[in-house]
């Protein structure tokens, strides 16, 4: 009879004294999860790799704070900031925000954090393989970070450090955007992450930082925004907008320096594209995108409005460039010359004909010649027939006349007249002001055809809540177009462009009218299609 085998007791952590040395946590447990390996370390925590006592294959990760001989004041601020951490992500729930499992404190009184473990890497470790990501790619994880970065800004947390070295792609899950399974983008390390309205310390990573970051003033959503086109710049630049010597001289640069063009650092990124970056990276919050969810549209908006264009170029029918007669077979086409070919050899290498098809060809006109002659000599008047009958030509009738054709004229209709838009007029001359009388005139402005003509007494006041309606309003029409055909897709991408930060500067009942006439033209023209 076989003896029951008796249960593996693990060591508790319990039984350390405070240590500083990440191997003496392997093989122990901690709160029901054994520690397995070390999987990373940074300046102020340790990540390992743990499962669960209970559950052999349940795997997690759990991130404690180092000791690191710190002193009583600055283990208080570093534990603070662990339980700060813990207290934000146990409040997030979104498919791109990293997914935390457990919380609690070892008995030397460190807290630890227990989450999902994720397959992958992180993202500042793609971009040292790859330098640079191709142009779908990049949008793609741009829209997934945006998501996350809505979904925190919705509960109130703002992110403060979002950096490749915080994004995580996991390779073991996939998300679905814009119709195709791509990998999940997750935002981490929330350490520094603060929820909006309440003071700020001035922290984050000097590349990434947002001009009001960097003044040390408290940041809202948009800085966040800011630190995600520095992102894509990166992703698709293959480098930084700035980049300096010393810490001060990046913050600097992000305070008083015009961000770049990305084209100066990858020539290929679209002109729209390019656009949407320099929009995020504006000193300015207010003429930056004013939330996630507006810059995911945009971005969705750009995906499409690429993919479309890649869709229109990638296939050359040769029966686009040669009459329908001449060949009705699509292939494709050879590069041609600089200037074309110069020579028959030249063209001959461009065009090289299959084998056996020139005498193919000419057999098939020589038999059509053949044929078109042996009938004309087979039906020839006054030639017997095969019945001994004379074949005789039918009498010639003569045509009848015809009348030279007379086009009609076509009557036009006169273009439409703009409404004329009369100046007011001038203050009168005073007359107790001696010298000759001062000749008024009524100066009469035609506006250009399809100008919108706005009247003085709009009753719209440009105050916050207007702003935030107009916006709202944007976002949705933009959402909508992003459902429509291409041609209105790009055009709805340029109007959008020209309105968001028309309301941003509104300041005035006459500019604020002319944001909404101009939203109103949109909507008219979602409505047409």
């Amino acid at each position: 009879m076989s003896e029951t085998p008796t249960p593996t007791v693990l060591p508790d952590v319990s039984a350390l004294p405070p240590v500083d040395d990440a191997n003496a946590f392997l093989g122990r447990t901690i709160d029901g999860y054994r520690v397995d390996r070390l999987l990373g370390e940074g300046g102020m925590a340790w990540v390992f790799q743990v499962s669960m006592a209970a559950f052999e294959g349940a795997k997690a990760a759990l991130k404690m704070p180092k000791r690191a001989g710190a002193s009583d004041a600055e283990l208080k601020q570093l534990f603070s900031h662990f339980e700060h951490e813990a207290s934000v992500v146990f409040g997030l729930r979104n498919q791109h925000i990293v997914h935390p499992r457990a919380y609690g404190h070892l008995p030397d009184g460190r807290p630890y954090l227990v989450m999902d473990l994720l397959e992958g890497s992180t993202l500042a470790d793609l971009l040292v393989q790859q330098a640079k990501l191709p142009m779908r790619e990049a949008l793609r994880f741009a829209i997934q970070l945006s998501t996350g970065l809505a979904a925190a800004h919705q509960a109130g947390v703002i992110h403060r450090d979002l950096k490749p070295g915080n994004i995580f792609v996991d390779t073991h899950e996939t998300s679905r955007v814009a119709e195709l399974d791509v990998p999940t983008l997750r935002l981490t390390d929330f350490g520094l992450a603060f929820r909006a309205g309440r003071d700020a310390m001035h922290a984050g990573t000097p590349e990434y930082l947002s001009p009001e970051q960097a003044r040390g003033d408290q940041p809202d959503a948009r800085a966040d925004l800011y630190s995600l086109g520095i992102v894509l710049f990166e992703m698709v630049g293959g480098r930084l907008p700035f980049t300096g010597k010393e810490a001060l001289e990046v913050m600097q640069h992000h305070l008083s320096t015009p961000a770049p063009d990305v084209r100066t650092a990858e020539e290929t990124v679209p002109e729209d594209v390019a656009l949407l970056i320099a929009r995020l990276l504006e000193k300015d919050p207010s003429k930056r995108y004013q939330s996630a969810t507006e810059l995911r549209n945009a971005l969705e908006i750009r995906l499409k409005q690429l993919e479309n264009r890649s869709e229109r170029t990638n296939v050359v029918k040769l029966s686009d460039l040669a009459p329908q007669s001449a060949i009705s077979t699509e292939r494709v086409l050879p590069r041609m010359p600089a200037g074309g070919p110069k020579t028959d050899e030249a063209l001959a290498q461009a065009f090289p004909a299959k084998k056996g098809t020139g005498a193919l060809i000419g057999g098939a006109v020589a038999l059509a010649l053949i044929l078109l002659v042996g009938g004309v000599v087979l039906l020839r008047p006054g030639q017997p027939s095969s019945d001994g009958q004379e074949v005789k030509a039918a009498p010639s009738e003569p045509l009848p006349a015809v009348a030279p054709r007379v086009e009609a004229p076509v009557p036009v209709a006169p273009a439409p007249v703009a409404p004329a838009v009369a100046e007011p007029l001038a203050p009168a001359p005073s007359p107790e002001k001696s010298g000759p009388k001062a000749v008024v005139k009524t100066v009469v402005k035609v506006p250009p055809s399809g100008q919108v003509v706005i009247a003085a007494t709009s009753t719209c006041e440009p105050d916050a809540d207007w702003k935030r309606g107009a916006r709202a309003t944007l976002d949705e029409l933009a959402r909508r177009a992003a459902k429509t055909s291409p041609d209105l897709m790009m055009w709805a991408a340029d109007e959008e462009q020209a309105i968001s930060p028309a309301i941003s500067s509104a300041s005035t009942r006459g500019e604020c009218a002319a944001v909404e006439a101009r939203l109103a033209d949109f909507k008219r023209k979602l409505k047409t299609q």
